[in-house]
């Protein structure tokens, strides 16, 4: 229902004016070709819930509490947005590549990045160490996490570069080089830092990048160098 969704997009950016929280909007641009496998996966999972969502309908279910989201839901937010005088750029690839690196275009208006509130986990890895706060659902009140990257580091006595590493090895929407014996994050950690005994994680990461072109363009994402607007 667009008009309910309406409703609640336009009671959140009120919420954030109430807290002072001043948002500007970066909105994704091309998707990598690397990522596509990923999207079409997604696409998948989306399609056989739409199909659900009218079952449910028609037999007068109840729907669950996780929906996704209407196909135009982006162009009704970008509406909301205008109606609501929010700033809005678009990004020439994907939205987390670039908002981390643009204390240029920040300046150059007189703006200050005091965080990025996203759902999307990848920008933790951003090398410029931006406050991350996640964010979980659009709700009454904000029902967000901070995530500080440096604390992470700090709790598994890993350099910056490790940290990349260990999640290369856990997996992401563009490459996985893990073994089939990682799982989840703390299977990463002991295995990398087994690798970490014998290799310098530079080093590592550097030939993992001549090996792999996707892995270089993970990197290459982190450190800003596929920042674009």
């Amino acid at each position: 229902n667009y008009t309910e969704l309406q409703i609640v997009m336009e009671h959140f950016f009120e919420k954030c004016r109430e807290k002072n929280v001043n948002l500007i909007i970066f909105l994704d641009g091309i998707s990598s070709s690397s990522k596509q496998k990923t999207l079409k996966k997604r696409k998948t999972v989306r399609s056989k819930q739409y199909v659900e969502l009218d079952c449910w309908a028609n037999d007068g279910m109840q729907f669950p509490e996780k929906i996704p989201l209407p196909p135009l839901s982006v162009k009704l937010m970008v509406n909301v947005m205008r109606k609501k005088n929010i700033p809005v750029y678009g990004c020439f690839g994907e939205a987390d590549n670039t908002i981390p690196f643009t204390d240029f275009m920040f300046q150059e208006r007189g703006w200050k990045l005091d965080g990025i509130l996203s759902n999307d986990s990848d920008l933790v890895l951003n090398s410029c160490n931006v406050p991350i706060y996640l964010l979980n659902t659009l709700t009454d009140c904000f029902d967000v996490q901070f995530i500080d990257r440096m604390a992470i580091e700090q709790y598994h006595n890993i350099t910056y570069n490790e940290l990349l590493l260990i999640c290369l090895y856990l997996g992401n929407d563009l490459v996985s080089i893990g073994s089939n014996k990682i799982y989840c994050w703390d299977d990463s950690v002991v295995y990398c830092k087994k690798i970490l005994q014998k290799h310098k994680a530079e080093k590592w990461l550097s030939l993992l990048c001549k090996q792999n072109y996707k892995v270089k363009e993970v990197i290459d994402n982190y450190i800003g160098k596929n920042s674009n607007i």
